[in-house]
């Protein structure tokens, strides 16, 4: 195809700022509702996939935050106890606290290592679609247009022959409604059904 040899350079042929997630975005939805390359497909639920951990990692990350404010809350209120009576119960509470505080800010630094490179996988892949989508639409376009100019005249004339044929059935639709009023008016129905059994025709 035309477009093939460049494909291979497409990321610095064309250059977009502000690429907006194409999923996402309404322009493109509406381009390819109907048709789009397996490849495209399959870019898009890695796409949608990469979003869905990026939502559900900071879903988790802010829970966590508040769960970490929390733990450290009770512990300054347990220090305060201790400083009052040396209680085994509290001070083991207290360590325990400890402990989830540590394990929390371990689970928080290993989501936010993720958190960091998720951007730039999910921009990495956005472009990989953006991409896919030019190169099918470049390919496709000359060809859609060919097919649509030659497509016209036949429209055209199925259009004029239509028309044609919507005349002729106005004309006849006005002449059987003028008939009928004579018929129904003059001998009516019991007329008309007269003339069907000695004539054979369905006239109504």
């Amino acid at each position: 195809m035309i477009f093939k040899k460049k494909t291979e350079d497409f990321a610095r042929l064309v250059q977009i700022k502000n690429l907006p997630i194409l999923i996402l975005d309404e322009t493109f939805n509406y381009a390819f509702k109907n048709n789009k390359t397996n490849k495209m497909a399959a870019i898009e639920e890695e796409l949608r996939a990469l979003l869905k951990e990026q939502g559900g990692l900071n879903s988790e990350y802010d829970k966590l935050i508040k769960t970490k404010k929390i733990r450290l809350s009770k512990i300054l209120n347990l220090s305060g106890e201790i400083d009052e009576s040396d209680s085994n119960e509290t001070i083991k509470k207290m360590g325990t606290n400890q402990e989830l505080v540590e394990h929390i800010n371990g689970k928080l630094d290993e989501i936010q290592k993720r958190r960091e490179i998720l951007p730039e996988l999910i921009e990495k892949k956005n472009y990989e679609l953006f991409s896919e989508a030019v190169k099918m639409s470049y390919n496709n376009i000359a060809e859609l247009h060919l097919k649509v100019k030659t497509l016209e005249p036949e429209v055209q004339k199925l259009k004029e022959k239509l028309k044609e044929k919507m005349s002729e059935k106005d004309k006849a639709d006005s002449e059987y409604k003028e008939r009928s009023l004579f018929l129904r008016t003059f001998i009516g129905l019991e007329g008309i059904e007269i003339l069907n059994e000695r004539y054979g025709k369905a006239i109504k």
